[in-house]
């Protein structure tokens, strides 16, 4: 002990040793906790501002589908007439915007009766390029054999605004009003140009023309993922008397009768509604081929409880236009 200095100043070996390793993992757990909580907490604020900015995009459509039933656009009126060649548009998709491209399509409305040999709805007999595929082949039915490459899906919602922006200004002009980050051209190439659009130059050429053709556009949340839309509602389950007047489009049974059911219990007009926070997760390849029940009508068909309901966890945070209809659908029929 050094001179002078009693053993009760003499420094603590104590207080002169390291940390052991048990209390840096304690330390490392702690500030771990600490973190996870912030970046939780921050996420779930996240999406709760995203989840306002969608409900209105979601209402603004809503008000433009309205709008467009408002309108009555002359392809709702001209298409009722049951002369050969007309497409009825009206048995199809009642007063509302459609919600397949196939309609503007060389094929037109799918099963339509004795067409001619150009049907599409597009004003001047334009055509999507490149073609939407298959007539009987539903939209939102991702990564299947022989189906169009998912870059060209979500043609619900494409053909929702393509039926505005083509049939009604008025509906067109609340569109409009949607935020830029929510509106998105479908798909582009490298030098950014649309890769699909309605052919509307005079030489119907499938090339894109600045001048003359409308891409294809879609509307998305504040996820980036684009919105869903139902307006089939022409579905005859029991084969009754109107199955004669509705057999130009029973192309894909189960499809149409959960579009029906979905709108027949949103009181008879089109379902609108966003995938939510885990939407892109919903929409991905994994989760497409695994479970066919993450989409809203696969979900709906292959319920197992005593009826139908969009009881799948990747469906529970749907946001919809119309409030109360999650609470409706997740009750079932």
């Amino acid at each position: 002990m050094p001179r002078g200095l009693s053993y009760r100043e003499r420094p603590s070996t104590r207080s002169l040793r390291a940390f052991t390793l048990i209390e840096l993992l304690v330390v490392f757990v702690i500030i771990a906790v600490l973190v996870s909580s912030v970046l939780v907490g921050g996420t779930v604020l996240i999406n709760k501002a995203r989840t306002r900015d969608t409900q209105v995009v979601l209402q603004l459509v809503r008000d433009a589908v309205d709008e467009f039933q408002r309108d009555k656009p002359a392809i709702i009126e001209v298409s009722q007439k049951r002369s050969t060649g007309r497409i009825r548009y009206m048995n199809r998709y009642g007063q509302y915007p459609a919600d397949e491209l196939e309609m503007f399509s060389k094929q037109g409305l799918p099963g339509s009766i004795a067409p001619p040999s150009n049907r599409s709805l597009a004003v001047g007999k334009a055509e999507i390029v490149p073609a939407p595929g298959a007539s009987k082949y539903p939209s939102m039915v991702f990564y299947k054999v022989g189906n169009p490459a998912p870059e060209y899906e979500h043609r619900d919602v494409a053909a929702l605004v393509l039926s505005i922006e083509t049939y009604s200004a008025p509906a067109a002009l609340i569109l409009s009003k949607i935020p830029e980050d929510n509106r998105q051209i479908a798909c582009v190439d490298a030098a950014g140009n649309p890769k699909q659009f309605l052919d509307r130059d005079s030489s119907k050429n499938g090339t894109w023309d600045d001048d003359t053709d409308t891409p294809v556009r879609l509307i998305v949340d504040s996820w980036g993922v684009p919105l869903g839309y139902f307006a089939q509602r022409d579905y005859d389950p029991d084969g009754g008397a109107s199955a004669a007047a509705l057999t130009e489009s029973r192309n894909c049974a189960d499809w149409n009768q959960a579009s029906t059911e979905f709108i027949r219990i949103n009181g008879g007009k089109p379902v609108i509604f966003s995938y939510g926070p885990n939407g892109r997760d919903q929409l991905s390849k994994d989760v497409q081929t695994a479970d066919n029940t993450a989409s809203l009508v696969g979900d709906w068909m292959d319920s197992t409880d005593s009826s139908p309901r969009i009881n799948n966890p990747y469906n529970t945070d749907n946001i919809y236009a119309d409030p109360g209809l999650a609470e409706k659908l997740s009750a079932g029929s």
